[in-house]
């Protein structure tokens, strides 16, 4: 069979919830990282705000300073945890209401330019520190709230370590699944129906394209090294243009 090279691309606006699996050191916050940056740089923050609830080693403090980004929430911030869920299902149902009032689809709007709601991107950084550390909040308030918010323009980014973090409860909700290099193999019957395995390379992963499993390469945002001061200055651009252009951000009023 012939191989074809090209560059991949894997959205996290209008394509439903997405989940991320590896073992340790395969790449998902790599990957995220760039998935973030690129959906910041082609997005105004009028079109996506951006919450990241980190459970790893708090990686993610380095897009504080973005001007799409809300909040970062860490495993620390249990009673701002209970507040934030209660938020999104807040705005949730206010999306509801308004187009069972009104008519119409968010997807719709988006692609006319018209949606009268920002994309809300949820970037869960381990799904399984998650569910063992807030237990209450994932049974009562996650689940219920990702099985309609797709939909709504309320997307959920979610990593996690092996194709057991997902369970049948969450599984009907996550539209796009990426494997990364897994610890057993037979992971990847989960999502593959001939188990089609990434080469061991890190940042090494496959997706299902049009139903078909497609091998890509985690591109990166700049030398690991360089990380920091690169996001810095990029964010400091984004601030500038969107002073600039004096747009004032949509995003939830997240303080407690």
């Amino acid at each position: 069979e012939n191989q074809n090279q090209g560059v991949a691309r894997l959205p996290i606006t209008g394509a439903g919830n997405t989940i991320i699996i590896g073992n340790a050191s395969s790449g998902k916050s790599t990957l995220l990282y760039t998935m973030l940056l690129s959906t910041m740089i082609n997005h105004t923050n009028e079109e996506v705000n951006i919450y990241i609830l980190d459970f790893g080693s708090e990686k993610f403090n380095l897009f504080r300073n973005s001007p799409h980004v809300g909040d970062i929430l860490t495993i620390n911030d249990k009673n701002k945890m209970s507040y934030f869920f209660y938020m999104i299902e807040k705005e949730l149902n206010k999306r509801q209401k308004y187009y069972s009032e009104n008519g119409g689809d968010f997807l719709i709007d988006v692609q006319s330019g018209k949606a009268p709601f920002p994309n809300i991107i949820i970037v869960m950084y381990g799904l399984e520190v998650f569910k063992e550390m807030f237990d209450e909040i994932y049974e009562s308030l996650f689940l219920p709230i990702i099985r309609l918010s797709s939909k709504m323009g309320i997307e959920f980014v979610m990593t996690g370590m092996s194709v057991n973090s997902i369970g049948m409860n969450l599984d009907s909700s996550v539209n796009q699944k990426v494997l990364l290099q897994m610890a057993d193999e037979t992971d990847y019957s989960y999502v593959f129906k001939d188990g089609h395995a990434p080469s061991r390379n890190p940042g090494r992963g496959v997706m299902l394209v049009n139903e078909r499993p497609l091998e890509f390469q985690t591109a990166l945002i700049c030398d690991e090294l360089q990380q920091r001061k690169f996001l810095e200055d990029v964010f400091n651009q984004l601030n500038a243009i969107m002073k600039t252009e004096d747009r004032k951000s949509t995003r939830l009023n997240s303080s407690h």
